[in-house]
């Protein structure tokens, strides 16, 4: 008899909500404090840190790390929407009408995600990753024996 293989994507909800929310809080400070949008890759990395220290010994650390910047991006988008608006409109004829700022905020906020979401999706693996390494350290192993130096 074969056995069947049953793939999952086994994901805790409450580390990915917290990642999100570091991301999202980060982001925001980021965006409309220091006026920075670079600084979403901090913020990136810090909510994939949070996901995987919210998450328990055996979690799967580093998906949670990228789950929770997937969800703090869909959070973060309508702020990335009123940062390009106002960034973008600081320019000479651009933004006069409503339309126009609404939509230079729009197009903004999708390039950012396009060309920088990869980014981030890399630096939220990376940070639950590094946690994951961490808290599998020789030194925190539960194989480790008790004579061994």
């Amino acid at each position: 008899m074969a056995d069947s293989l049953a793939p999952s994507f086994d994901v805790e909800r409450g580390p990915i909500l917290v990642g999100a929310v570091v991301f999202v809080i980060g982001g925001v400070i980021g965006l409309f404090g220091f006026q920075r949008p670079g600084y979403l890759l901090a913020a990136s990395l810090f909510a994939g840190v949070a996901a995987g220290l919210r998450g328990g010994y055996y979690s799967q650390s580093s998906t949670e790390g990228l789950v929770s910047v997937v969800a703090g991006l869909v959070l973060l988008f309508p702020a990335l929407v009123v940062f390009r608006a106002f960034w973008l409109s600081a320019f000479p004829k651009a933004g006069d009408s409503v339309y126009e700022f609404a939509f230079l905020g729009v197009v903004g906020a999708i390039a950012d995600v396009a060309v920088f979401g990869p980014f981030f999706l890399l630096f939220g693996y990376l940070g639950g990753s590094l946690v994951g390494r961490f808290q599998s350290g020789p030194e925190r192993s539960i194989r480790r024996s008790e004579n061994e130096s």
